[in-house]
């Protein structure tokens, strides 16, 4: 799209300007849409947390937890779930597993913390954070993430369940992960991870090593 070509003032005694493009032979308004925190659609900075892809073979075991402590000075808006499903053996599995999605209130212990901006990949069962554009602000010290936490990231509330059913002859397999599993509304605003509060992916449901390695890309925005 190309950017407005001119402008005209409408405060009198200011010079203020407000943006014009010209189109049909006359000088039209241009016009950004904002989100109802004030910040223009498209401006907040995109980071991403990716768990690293591991076998499961435990029920009722967090993944990975995120954390917005106290005074990070920022509201975590999540955008994006998408399991990373990789698989070493083929071997017939038709049994969903099951995850749930669950808002916390106390900051994850034990297991691994994320690194920010690495030039590496996680390894199996590690996690770590990365920005879209190294013009953007690194993450805060108040927003962590652990990998296979053993303690903390208590269940505050329980948002929602997926189910992954890693079998690598049905186009499920592949297809589950280019699905954005948060779900969004264009009539609401998204789902938020405020000061005091965290996000994590739990497994619910008791599994085999079956040759497949489950882990996590979470896309998120901070205003």
């Amino acid at each position: 799209m190309a950017l407005a070509n001119d402008s005209i003032t409408v405060t009198p005694g200011t010079g203020a300007t407000v943006a014009t493009n010209l189109v049909g032979g006359k000088e039209h308004q241009v016009m950004q849409v904002a989100d109802p925190d004030g910040h223009l659609q498209g401006s907040s900075p995109p980071y991403l947390a990716t768990f690293g892809p591991r076998v499961l073979t435990a029920a009722a075991t967090d993944q990975f937890d995120i954390f917005n402590a106290t005074g990070s000075g920022v509201t975590i808006r999540l955008r994006g779930l998408y399991p990373i499903i990789t698989r070493s053996a083929a071997t017939a599995f038709i049994i969903p597993w099951e995850f749930q999605a669950i808002r916390t209130s106390a900051i994850g212990t034990g297991g691994t913390a994320f690194t920010k901006d690495p030039a590496a990949g996680p390894a199996a069962g590690a996690g770590v954070f990365s920005r879209y554009s190294s013009a953007d602000a690194a993450l805060g010290a108040n927003i962590t993430g652990r990998a296979l936490p053993t303690g903390g990231a208590t269940a505050a509330a329980y948002l929602f369940s997926l189910f992954v059913l890693p079998e690598e002859t049905f186009p499920y397999e592949t297809l589950a992960q280019g699905i954005n599993w948060i779900p969004e509304f264009p009539y609401a605003n998204p789902m938020e991870i405020r000061e005091g509060e965290g996000f994590k992916m739990r497994q619910i449901t008791a599994t085999a090593s079956t040759g497949a390695s489950i882990g996590w890309l979470l896309s998120f925005t901070t205003v």
